[in-house]
């Protein structure tokens, strides 16, 4: 009896070994990106540099040859990002910093989703790759801190709490904004409502 008990715990042990590393990967964390008019599977892989097989293995869910508008694509080899892919073309005076800031984007996500390793190789018109983000923290654009400018006296010109723009305006743990930077204020801010249109 006693035997037979140990034998069956046994077993049960090996069988919850067996099956840890399935679990493990069916929880792996994927960006994932909405099909848009005139993609095909061929064209997603090609833009994010990824394998059409091992994009098609990473999608099951999804017949390869019937994409439709909509359609929620995992994209491989960016574990451990979350989120929805979008993009954007750079606009005179965007750098990753200002795009990281006004997206809530961290510097690495950035860098490793558009496969841009260096700020010189970012020019005007190049698509960069964000992760879409949380309309409640999304932030607006009012004005450039002038080179004869405080963060206080651009608040006061703009009629904005200077702390929040300071704040919102920061990348991570910077303590200090300089000449150029743009100067963000969150979207939700009832104060922010009378720029959103400009």
């Amino acid at each position: 009896m006693k035997n037979t008990r140990q034998s069956f715990i046994l077993i049960l042990l090996v069988l919850a070994f067996i099956s840890t590393p399935v679990s493990a990967q069916s929880e792996t964390v994927l960006p994932t990106y909405v099909v848009q008019s005139g993609d095909t599977l061929y064209s997603i892989a090609l833009r994010f540099g990824i394998d059409l097989q091992v994009l098609i293995d990473a999608n099951t869910q999804i017949d390869p040859n019937n994409l439709s508008i909509g359609d929620q694509i995992n994209i491989p080899g960016y574990e451990g990002i979350e989120g929805t892919i979008t993009s954007i073309l750079v606009q005179p005076g965007q750098t990753f910093r200002n795009l990281a800031i006004s997206s809530q984007a961290n510097l690495d996500t950035l860098s490793r989703l558009s496969r841009i390793t260096s700020s010189s190789e970012l020019y005007i018109g190049t698509e960069i790759f964000l992760i879409e983000p949380d309309k409640a923290k999304a932030k607006i654009s009012l004005s450039t801190l002038s080179s004869t400018q405080s963060v206080e006296e651009a608040a006061l010109g703009l009629g904005v709490n200077p702390w929040t723009l300071r704040l919102s305006s920061q990348y991570e743990d910077e303590k200090h904004l300089i000449s150029g930077d743009i100067l963000y204020f969150p979207q939700e801010s009832a104060l922010a409502g009378q720029f959103s249109s400009d």
